[in-house]
């Protein structure tokens, strides 16, 4: 019963901390995430038109309602974005035990500049994307492939950057699945060959944008219809159909001169690097937990990074920058579900929780580029007062459970 009540407290206590940091950015759609919300395939067979397609028959001619309702559609996404990112570390504390290095590992993410983002970019098309990602990745875990591929093609249709973010932690898991089953390597290519669905549907995709579609005329017509809309202002009713009629090269062509500045911009990496290096730890120690081979496991700690390759096409240098650590949270997600809890439990490292230490003060009181200039809120004595709640809460459950930060106990419960 102890060890429950501490495993409460210590959930209660990060949870609290993940609203926090989630208050630190949150705000209501902006007038780039609405438009998007606006463009469907009554324009044509265009890229990201999945979404506003699915919603358009709901929207009311009158602006002032339709502005209502995109807003309330967004931000009920947003919310299951977030009770997604809880269920999952939810997961990996039960799966582990609360162990010291869960626990740890939870902290930095609920604390990490990808949850000030989530409430930041309300609206936008990512929410729906890392869900689809989410939903692929459970079918892919339970052998369902074809599934899973349907929902990345669904996922492609709504915004392409599931091919960097869901797509490639989805292939890892179902190889890694097919490892425990299939001796062979043909065997494998076998098991997981539907999931080229996605990427024959990128190609089609991708040749359809660049030699069907007449960007100049699309864009035009996009920004007709968008002036008519009175709430999207700010130019977004220009800058938002460039995005939908350029083609992926050309905006690799405006977009890669710029890309070494972004990956080296010192303010990001300061502000990512620690908490993704916790969770590069607790992934590596998952993995060999469950007994995986070293090349599944070096894979497994490179998927982080692939989501960074979308500086070669995209300006928005901060929210890419948050990316690495969502697709952590997938990676360590799989990595927990491949060990046996007994073995999780056991497993421990001496360097993460120096790394935490240093990763949660830069969370906690570090500052972010948000989008449109905006920057986040609470000073360094309203987010003491804040997250003080949840480091009480921690500290009563390491009392009880004892010291989870040394890294030189396991997180078990005292006895009597």
């Amino acid at each position: 019963m102890g060890e429950q009540r501490a495993n409460r407290l210590a959930a209660l206590g990060l949870l609290w901390a993940f609203g926090v940091t989630l208050g630190r950015g949150l705000r209501r759609p902006n007038d780039w995430a609405e438009a998007h919300w606006l463009i469907s395939y009554n324009f044509g067979f265009i890229k990201r038109g999945l979404a506003g397609s699915l919603l358009a028959p709901f929207l009311s001619p009158t602006p002032a309602v339709a502005e209502t309702t995109i807003a309330v559609v967004v931000s009920l996404l947003t919310a299951l974005l977030c009770a997604a990112l809880v269920a999952l570390c939810w997961s990996i504390l039960r799966r582990c035990g609360f162990s010291a290095d869960a626990v740890l590992a939870v902290a930095v993410f609920a604390t990490s500049p990808f949850v000030v983002m989530t409430g930041h970019l309300n609206g936008y098309l990512d929410g729906p994307i890392i869900l689809l990602s989410v939903l692929a990745i459970g079918l892919v875990w339970r052998g369902r492939l074809w599934a899973a591929a349907l929902v990345l093609i669904v996922g492609l249709l709504v915004h392409e950057t599931i091919l960097l973010i869901g797509f490639p932690t989805a292939l890892w898991a179902a190889w890694l699945r097919a490892g425990r089953d299939e001796a062979t390597t043909a065997a494998r290519l076998r098991r997981v060959a539907p999931l080229a669905a996605p990427l024959l549907a990128f190609a089609l995709l991708f040749l359809y944008q660049s030699y069907v579609i007449d960007a100049a005329r699309l864009e035009s017509t996009l920004i007709a219809y968008l002036e008519k809309q009175p709430f999207i202002q700010y130019d977004q009713e220009v800058i938002v159909p460039r995005s939908f009629a350029k083609s992926f090269l050309a905006q690799f062509q405006s977009q890669s001169p710029r890309v070494w500045g972004r990956l080296f911009d010192r303010g990001l990496i300061v502000a990512v690097a620690p908490s993704l290096l916790v969770w590069l730890v607790f992934i590596g120690n998952a993995l060999r937990a469950g007994g995986v081979s070293r090349r599944l496991t070096v894979a497994g700690g490179l998927l982080p990074f692939l989501p960074l390759a979308l500086h070669l096409i995209a300006w928005d240098t901060g929210r890419i920058w948050t990316y690495p650590l969502v697709v952590a949270l997938l990676v360590g997600w799989v990595a927990c579900r491949a060990a046996e809890p007994a073995r999780l439990r056991a497993a421990r490292s001496a360097v993460l929780p120096v790394l935490a230490l240093v990763a949660l003060p830069i969370n906690v009181f570090g500052r972010i580029p948000l989008m449109d200039w905006r920057v986040e809120r609470f000073s360094a004595a309203a987010r003491v007062a804040l997250y003080a709640p949840a480091a009480v809460a921690l500290a009563l459950a390491r009392r009880r459970r004892g010291d989870y930060t040394s890294g030189d106990r396991q997180f078990t419960a005292e006895r009597p």
